[in-house]
């Protein structure tokens, strides 16, 4: 094998060192691009919602794994079609007959955290009446997307169920749910 003469050496390294340097500088442009590229997509699969507690909280657009923490809250979500992606339950949820079958976190004062962090939720429904605070403020030290719903009056479910719909990624169900409930009750106050 002959010898490599040492001017051609010294160009490769040079050429080498020259297309490294233009790979460094492309890459450094492209990176702003590679961020966009991976935060825009995560960021357009979320938004910003504000709960009945007056918290804006952020929920994926499809939620994919919930745990309702009121029974109120699961027979909402079954009522609504978002029934499929409820992946935990308090021991009081039993309707509809599916909910049953999901696993329990415990009760509606004393849920598991420790059981709803195994879940791997993306949400978690929670309420002011029926839940107790700790239980929201340990679930939000440990980053989980908890929203807060309120339903102490008739408007105020109608508006539990709107909200909870729409944050569960279905609310043209929930409008559709809530509107009938509402012609309903109406109908009852005029007769």
């Amino acid at each position: 094998m002959p010898a490599v003469p040492t001017a051609y050496r010294l160009l490769c390294v040079s050429a080498s060192s020259a297309a490294l340097r233009r790979l460094k500088r492309r890459a450094q442009q492209a990176a702003p691009l590679l961020l966009l590229a991976v935060v825009l997509p995560a960021a357009a699969l979320a938004r910003v919602r504000t709960d009945h507690a007056g918290r804006r909280v952020q929920v994926p657009d499809q939620p994919r794994r919930i745990v309702s923490l009121a029974p109120g809250l699961t027979e909402t979500l079954f009522a609504v079609g978002a029934g499929e992606r409820v992946v935990g339950v308090t021991d009081f949820c039993d309707f509809p007959a599916d909910a049953r079958s999901r696993p329990r976190v415990g009760g509606m004062i004393n849920p598991s955290v420790e059981t709803i962090v195994g879940l791997k939720p993306d949400l978690v429904l929670h309420t002011l009446e029926g839940n107790r605070r700790e239980t929201l403020e340990t679930l939000e030290r440990l980053h989980i997307n908890v929203f807060v719903v309120s339903a102490e009056t008739l408007e105020d479910v109608f508006r539990m169920i709107r909200d909870v719909a729409a944050t569960a990624g279905v609310a043209a169900r929930g409008e559709e749910l809530a509107g009938r409930l509402e012609r309903e009750a109406a109908a009852i106050e005029r007769a």
